[in-house]
């Protein structure tokens, strides 16, 4: 276990679960290291997950109740109507914060097509939209 100070703990990355690196990695390359990615998992709450968690904690204001390794990586959850503060605060240190959604929920008497995250950037030749 490492410790970035007395109140914040962390597993070495190297025990980190390799399907939950690869999900990141997935969802975040290509990326470059000023690239900081803030998942969305409602209008009330979103996280920073593994090297940004690590990150966020070098910047941000962030609260005990806020950082979890129970999954076996470093987390911070908070509410998202900080992230606008949060985005500024990284911004002004040089980084980019980008978003990240999960797909829509498709109604399953409705058809259409779902689009995740993953396929549309494969798609749009990986372009990305800056967070404002």
């Amino acid at each position: 276990m490492h410790r970035f100070d007395d109140a914040f703990t962390y597993p070495d990355p190297q025990t980190w679960p390799a399907d939950a690196v690869q999900n990141f990695c997935r969802a975040t390359e290509p990326r470059s290291l000023m690239d900081v990615f803030a998942f969305r998992h409602s209008d009330q709450s979103g996280s920073f997950y593994m090297e940004d968690a690590l990150l966020a904690l070098q910047f941000l204001p962030v609260r005990r109740d806020e950082w979890c390794n129970d999954l076996g990586y470093p987390s911070f959850m908070f509410e998202w109507s900080k992230l606008s503060g949060y985005t500024q605060k990284l911004q002004a240190a040089g980084y980019r914060v980008w978003i990240l959604e999960k797909a829509a929920q498709v109604n399953p008497q409705r058809s259409g097509k779902v689009v995740t995250i993953t396929s549309a950037r494969k798609t749009l030749g990986r372009r990305r939209q800056k967070w404002a």
